[in-house]
């Protein structure tokens, strides 16, 4: 519930922007790196969104990379052009890599979106 502040005082608030933190067309085998957390505030992976452009069976994977750790997000199947949303709220630690990964030779979109909180 919001609550208004007392005549005459002010309140600042934590705003909340959503962001694109990687979108792109690629072609496989590749991996992309797609976004590096390199300001202030804290990020958030909202929104992971994939989609095959051909109807055979494309192999992906969205991923993390944070100082020597590598921690996988998703890892798909895509199949007959239908696409895949995952909805997560996933921290993304300063200095932190988001990957995504696709093999074979086949054409695959990815899209993250997700929370710049100051």
């Amino acid at each position: 519930m919001d609550h208004p502040a007392p005549k005459g005082e002010t309140r600042h608030l934590t705003q909340v922007y959503t962001v694109s933190l990687g979108l792109g067309q690629f072609t496989g085998p590749t991996d992309a790196l797609l976004y590096t957390a390199n300001q202030g505030g804290t990020i958030v992976l909202r929104d992971v969104l994939l989609n095959g452009a051909t109807a055979t069976e494309i192999s992906c994977t969205v991923y993390m990379r944070s100082g020597t750790q590598q921690i996988q997000l998703a890892r798909v199947l895509l199949k007959d052009s239908v696409p895949f949303h995952l909805e997560l709220r996933q921290v993304v630690p300063l200095g932190a890599e988001l990957h995504f990964n696709i093999s074979g030779t086949d054409t695959a979109w990815v899209a993250l979106t997700g929370y710049h909180l100051q």
